[in-house]
């Protein structure tokens, strides 16, 4: 029986300050599983309102938003496009939000001034939709949004006197938009297109069976608790069995044969970094380049670690800075 107490002591001992401070502050918050749903989603919404109150939405100059309505299976899919002030071919970002599956919704103005920096900083277009959300719709109602998104996207490319540029279209996603990325990775390769440069995975949901060692280790204490995970999971698939889809637990597919590059971030007291660590070598096994972003003592989504002067800890600015290099080799115009 694992005494998850001096487990995360163990680890406590070997971090920096910055680091220490980020897990401690995230004890202060209610864990997903022990609030109601509509609590969860009403936090959400409040810090990202307390960013549109506080003024925190500028978009980045050169840059304008677009709202749209993309066709989908269970009616128009709202989503936010972001594209540059310029006459020259841009790369596409897709970018699948996180939130559980159950939350990170809608299209709040908190959003701009993130992604429209990234399309300043690459010159690229960045697409970001809001799809279908459990427990009201259930897997595979978020395959099939995302599935419709990129579909939309090859369309465009394919306009007359189209800008965008098919051949730097980049999915990405974190946690369980993570998961998503890798299907809409895994779908287009089954369905002969649209072509895919590089699936981008942070601290992504790769099994939904759930069963690896990471998640027994680090179950308690750190940033995702097991219990939120399964309780997550369990929210987002109609019956248990559909774990075993691979459209559900994307490293369960038959083959990793042809597909395209993937850009992984990892943390090792993620619950989640057996799965990924699973997916990376099912890739590299398939012939496929990986850029294997892992850090110890990290937890999940320990890209937006920040320490108590509010700067990204010494690892998050570290890994930021790999994650945008190799962005800027597929995206930058």
């Amino acid at each position: 029986m694992i005494d998850w107490t001096d487990t995360r002591e163990a680890f406590f001992e070997r971090m920096d300050a910055a680091t220490r401070f980020a897990y401690e502050n995230r004890a202060g918050f209610p864990r997903i599983n022990e609030i109601d749903l509509k609590e969860h989603r009403a936090i959400a919404a409040s810090m990202a309102q307390r960013a549109i109150d506080a003024g925190l939405t500028q978009v980045e100059a050169g840059v304008r938003v677009e709202e749209t309505e993309i066709p989908g299976p269970g009616g128009s899919i709202p989503a936010l496009v972001y594209l540059p002030d310029s006459d020259r071919p841009h790369s596409i970002l897709y970018t699948i939000h996180a939130g559980g599956y159950v939350a990170g919704g809608g299209l709040s103005p908190a959003m701009h001034p993130h992604l429209s920096r990234r399309v300043a900083q690459f010159g690229c277009a960045v697409v970001y939709p809001d799809f279908r959300l459990p427990p009201e719709h259930k897997y595979p109602a978020a395959v099939e949004d995302c599935w419709a998104v990129l579909r939309w996207i090859d369309e465009r490319v394919n306009e007359p006197g189209s800008r965008w540029d098919g051949e730097r279209l980049v999915v990405s996603g974190g946690c369980s938009g993570g998961n998503l990325a890798a299907v809409m990775a895994l779908m287009a390769r089954d369905n002969g297109g649209p072509k895919i440069a590089l699936q981008y995975l942070d601290s992504a949901i790769l099994d939904c069976r759930a069963d690896y060692e990471s998640h027994e280790k680090f179950a308690q204490g750190f940033f995702l608790n097991r219990a939120e995970n399964l309780y997550v999971i369990d929210q987002y698939l109609e019956r248990p069995e559909q774990r075993w889809d691979w459209q559900a637990s994307p490293v369960l597919h038959a083959t990793f044969r042809d597909l395209p590059p993937a850009l992984i971030v990892c943390g090792e007291t993620d619950v989640l970094s057996d799965e990924m660590r699973f997916y990376k070598n099912r890739l590299e096994d398939a012939g496929v380049d990986v850029h294997w972003v892992y850090y110890p003592l990290q937890g999940h989504g320990f890209l937006g670690y920040r320490g108590a002067d509010g700067q990204l800890t010494a690892d998050a600015a570290d890994a930021t800075a790999r994650v945008d290099a190799v962005l800027a080799e597929v995206l930058r115009s």
